[in-house]
């Protein structure tokens, strides 16, 4: 199996999503609230990423899974138009709060992840550095960022006909 361990914080929204959201609930527009706000063009390009990698599932690394069954985060991804199918489980809480352990005692748990890629702002990953596509918190998952991840799991399958 091949997974994806996917932040929400600074890949799924943004300082900007934050912003844009903040304005549209003083206009009126919106009762999402802020820090609950997703920006569709993060999360565009994690369908991207979805579509491209078929067989890639995605493990929440989120801080959200400490207050959010995993229910409650497939129905996040259904909202914003993601597909909650391919949402395989989160990682497990470690005591240390040290998110690299805890994709470690994932990893350890599941002996079928043969590959992975992480998503996420922080770097707090070690010892899976190698393996972390960073985004800037600023911004989110961009479609640069979403090349990474497909050319970290050695592209899509078009692209390795081609080869």
């Amino acid at each position: 199996m091949r997974v994806i361990m996917l932040d929400f914080d600074g890949v799924l929204n943004s300082v900007g999503s934050f912003i844009y959201n903040n304005r549209m609930n003083l206009l009126g527009l919106t009762d999402v609230p802020t820090h609950e706000s997703f920006d569709p063009i993060a999360c565009s390009n994690l369908q991207f990423i979805l579509e491209e990698l078929p067989d890639v599932q995605v493990v929440v690394s989120s801080t959200w899974r400490k207050t959010k069954t995993l229910a409650a985060l497939k129905e996040i991804f259904k909202i914003n138009n993601l597909l909650p199918e391919r949402m395989a489980g989160t990682t497990p809480i470690a005591e240390s709060r040290y998110r690299g352990d805890e994709i470690k005692q994932y990893l350890d748990e599941h002996p079928e992840v043969t590959e992975f890629s992480i998503i996420d702002d922080d770097s707090d990953m070690e010892p899976f550095m190698n393996r972390l596509i960073k985004t800037d918190s600023r911004n989110g998952l961009t479609f640069t960022d979403a090349e990474k991840v497909i050319q970290m799991f050695g592209g899509t399958k078009n692209e390795k006909d081609d080869k």
